[in-house]
């Protein structure tokens, strides 16, 4: 697929599911399409929202259901300073790297307005680890056994502070 077509459908999707965000993430998930690109609200935290996106199986249109066909890849997007989707996108495509993609953002709407954290509020840096730590545990249950690829933008202590909580049990490849 298109890198530009899938970006673009990515924030669209992400867009189209902003008006119902706090009413999903109480019951769970929301699930939106454009094209054949679906992204799922994963987790909606205090100060973090998890995206997961892919493309609906082939047979999809036959089951008339919404799915996020399974791979053997996923991209974790820890994306706080920069969006990073579409360079992720081209350089998976590059690699040859058939990946879903996990965005993990501090802005519900995943828009181009950067959310800076606040330097004079350590307690929102802290909070955000802490937050991540039950994150990663939702991933690591969603995605099983995929080989995990780490794209991080974020500031040097976060990145620390992820790593922490990461742990030095589960193999990942690291991008910065």
């Amino acid at each position: 697929m298109d890198v530009m077509i899938f970006t673009k459908e990515v924030l669209e999707a992400i867009q189209k599911m902003q008006p119902h965000l706090e009413s999903a993430a109480k019951v769970a998930t929301s699930m939106t399409t454009i094209g054949t690109t679906v992204v799922q609200l994963l987790k909606h935290g205090k100060r973090l929202y998890t995206y997961f996106v892919g493309q609906q199986p082939e047979n999809a249109t036959e089951q008339k259901s919404i799915a996020i066909a399974a791979k053997d890849d996923v991209a974790i997007l820890v994306d706080l300073n920069r969006r990073m989707l579409a360079d992720v996108t081209a350089y998976l495509q590059v690699q040859q790297i058939d990946a879903n993609l996990l965005i993990v953002t501090n802005d519900p709407a995943y828009s181009s307005k950067i959310r800076f954290l606040d330097v004079h509020n350590p307690q929102e840096w802290e909070e955000i680890v802490k937050e991540f730590t039950e994150t990663i545990g939702v991933i690591k249950r969603y995605v099983g056994n995929a080989r995990m690829h780490f794209f991080l933008s974020t500031p040097l202590p976060i990145a620390f502070g992820l790593g922490s909580v990461w742990g030095t049990v589960d193999e990942a490849i690291v991008y910065h």
